[in-house]
């Protein structure tokens, strides 16, 4: 039997953006996508239904209180789950976290929709994740 770290392995992708570009045409398409379509309609800016890697690794500048608020707190639990899981020797596992299946830690409804919330709070557990990974302090 294989355990769950031996089946996904334990380091982080290189690149998170060409780990997702599964034909490597320097573009992310839907199909190549794994999350949500809400997540991949907020990254994509120009809505031409594809991913460059500017849209991808995305500006929070731009979006709504909702989703900084969200983001916000994604990166700092992020980070806090990446540095567990790297001192657990648990094997990267970003997909695996439960923090990203309801993504609302923190919310409220003075922040605005849930759904703008949600998908700032994934995007920043996703970067807080790897950079708690990588963080080998």
């Amino acid at each position: 039997m294989l355990t769950r770290a031996e089946a996904t392995g334990t380091e982080a992708p290189a690149d998170l953006f060409e780990a997702i570009d599964a034909n490597n045409d320097d573009i992310i398409a839907r199909t190549e996508w794994r999350w949500s379509a809400s997540s991949f309609d907020v990254r994509d800016a120009n809505k031409d239904g594809r991913l460059s890697r500017g849209e991808f690794v995305g500006i929070t500048s731009n979006r709504t209180a909702g989703y900084r608020a969200g983001y916000d707190r994604g990166l700092t639990e992020g980070r806090a789950a990446g540095r567990e899981d790297r001192v657990r020797n648990q094997g990267w596992d970003l997909e695996g976290q439960r923090e990203l299946v309801r993504a609302d830690s923190g919310y409220q409804t003075s922040m605005g929709p849930r759904e703008e919330y949600q998908s700032g709070y994934r995007e920043g557990f996703r970067r807080g994740y790897r950079e708690g990974w990588e963080n080998r302090n």
